[in-house]
């Protein structure tokens, strides 16, 4: 063989491996956005399942139980209903299997009033001298990070909400 040809030969051979490469790489990049895309619509049914569960009559019935401007105490049933529930969200929340800002997007300005009508509530020893808070700590959490959120302000009296 001459070294013309050994020369062409081992020219060819690199162009051929630089072209695997590169078609790893773009099979690599496919399969990162097959992966994103699949990890997005598994964020998506995880929100829309807590979106569901959050609408059920029943929590819905709680909320607007502790938005009664009319009430001068807050109802404890519906605010150990709503609390647990919230706190049952915001454990997807906070693990990042829901993302934050979209959750609270939603919530937030909810979540704010719910801050302010409970305080006291949420304060105050509940089980054992734990308090609310303790006790449903990612309640708690997902409040203080609707409060640091917050774009809009809350009448706790009147239930009216301003942006």
């Amino acid at each position: 063989m001459s070294e013309t040809t050994a020369l062409v030969l081992a020219i060819l051979a690199i162009i051929v491996s630089l072209v695997s490469a590169l078609a790893a790489v773009g099979s690599w990049f496919a399969a990162r956005r097959q992966l994103q895309a699949a990890e997005r619509a598994k964020e998506a049914e995880t929100l829309l399942a807590l979106f569901e569960f959050l609408h059920q009559n029943e929590q819905r019935t709680y909320r607007n139980r502790l938005r009664d401007p009319a009430a001068t105490e807050v109802d404890t049933e519906a605010a150990r209903a709503v609390a647990s529930a919230f706190d049952f969200a915001a454990v997807f929340v906070r693990h990042g299997l829901v993302e934050k800002t979209v959750f609270l997007d939603y919530w937030g300005d909810q979540l704010s009033f719910l801050a302010l009508r409970m305080a006291a509530y949420l304060d105050a020893p509940l089980f054992g001298g734990e308090t609310g808070r303790q006790y449903w700590k990612d309640f708690a959490w997902l409040l203080d990070a609707a409060v640091a959120a917050k774009t809009s302000t809350v009448d706790p009296a009147t239930s009216q909400i301003t942006v």
